[in-house]
């Protein structure tokens, strides 16, 4: 129960809220709660949607200290907030953390980008005495990359390689997003073309290619001591993390060719779908589009489309004609065509649908005759579409449609 309990991804805290009661109630039946499942609720403690807060990291070190208390989960939880009727006693033999105890903290910590959080979880691990691991450096590449202090990225990056320890493809997908805050796409570029070459090599001009990519590997390896390996190919999350930097920084062209490699790039992934060829040998299938790479893209349309003034037909028409701007409504159509591609039970969240429409806004000069087909043809397409009670999507909704006014949402 507790392993369903921690690896279902319900909205987080309901996850923790719920986990802790199982677990409560493992000990009030006499049953061992073991260090995998105080690992577990710790986690989830500090998991979020979007932003970590340091009372998460709070939550989390209170049952870190229970556990190395003996005490039922929750008890120190309780006693800071203020409740009479938990005792602070042991029930239990107190266990002694391991490094995934210490990371998970150390990981929440770095989240919080509040640097107190981070230097108190460091100095627990540091007095447990026990070595870091990789998944240490990389939270603290984490951290360094959202305070913004790339100097400490290298040196951690640096020290990884001392302990002998490799980046790996989640560490390398990480550092994308360090190198696009601090707008060094050439780096990120650089990663991007091993990594493609691992998969696809090309075959034409093989020396100038050879040459090329080995003066990226030197670059990388001398500036940024980074080293990606020949056998590393990118995965589903370097292709999103790709197309997010590349739309956020105005690249359309770019976000599209990474697009386009994703879709015919087969997904070797553990877990991916199998299919026979006409031999009976099981084969991968290509990577599939996702709801999140298509909000990145709607997003970019959004940010770099220059705003049309309402019912500009004239202006738009010479716009998407003449102007070599990408972010225009005929590019922004055929994106839509293949968003409308994805299967009928793909479920597309609120923020997608909201960008999409918030996209077509800007590009089309708020034609609302266009922006209500958008909308049926995206409700109507999607049989598990929802958006919740997303307050901005309701009130768009109402613009758009002023007999749903009042209406039950969805």
């Amino acid at each position: 129960m507790v392993r369903l309990a921690a690896r279902d991804r319900p909205r987080a805290s309901a996850e923790f809220t719920r986990l802790l009661e199982i677990l409560k109630q493992i000990t009030f039946s006499g049953g061992k709660v073991y260090l995998h499942e105080w690992n577990a609720l710790i986690a989830a403690a500090g998991r979020r949607w979007r932003k970590t807060s340091v009372r998460q990291y709070e939550t989390a070190l209170s049952f870190f200290r229970d556990m190395t208390k003996g005490q039922t989960p929750g008890t120190t939880l309780a006693i800071d907030a203020g409740s009479s009727d938990v005792e602070e006693k042991t029930t239990a033999e107190p266990l002694v953390p391991d490094i995934y105890t210490y990371t998970t903290l150390l990981g929440i910590a770095a989240r919080t980008k509040d640097p107190k959080c981070l230097h108190h979880a460091r100095m627990l691990l540091e007095r447990s005495q026990i070595p870091p691991n990789r998944f240490t450096h990389l939270a603290l590449v984490t951290y360094f990359s959202a305070v913004s202090q790339p100097g400490a990225v290298r040196s951690t990056l640096l020290t990884l390689e001392r302990d002998n320890m490799e980046l790996g493809l989640d560490g390398i997908n990480a550092l994308l997003s360090v190198y696009s805050k601090n707008q060094r796409l050439d780096l990120v570029t650089m990663i991007y073309r091993l990594l493609k070459h691992n998969l696809t090599p090309n075959l034409e001009n093989v020396e100038e290619e050879t040459n090329r990519l080995e003066e990226y590997r030197r670059q990388l390896r001398m500036e940024e001591f980074i080293v990606v390996p020949d056998y590393l190919v990118p995965n589903e999350a370097t292709y999103t993390s790709l197309i997010q930097i590349m739309t956020y920084h105005g690249r359309l062209s770019t976000a599209l060719r990474i697009f386009a490699d994703m879709i015919t790039a087969p997904n070797t992934e553990r877990g991916a779908f199998l299919t026979r060829d006409a031999d009976g040998v099981l084969r991968p299938t290509p990577y599939t589009p996702t709801p999140a790479i298509f909000r990145a893209l709607f997003l970019g349309f959004r940010r770099h489309a220059k705003p049309l003034k309402d019912g500009a037909p004239l202006e738009l028409k010479k716009r998407d004609v003449n102007s070599p701007d990408e972010w225009t409504l005929s590019n922004l159509q055929r994106v839509f065509d293949l968003f409308m591609s994805m299967p009928p039970t793909v479920q597309v969240g609120s923020s997608a649908f909201y960008w999409l429409i918030m996209a077509f806004q800007t590009t089309s000069g708020n034609d609302k005759e266009l922006l209500c087909n958008v909308w049926r043809q995206v409700e109507g397409r999607f049989r598990y579409f929802t958006v919740g009670q997303d307050n901005r999507l309701y009130k768009l909704k109402v613009s758009l449609f002023p007999e749903t006014a009042g209406r039950h949402w969805w």
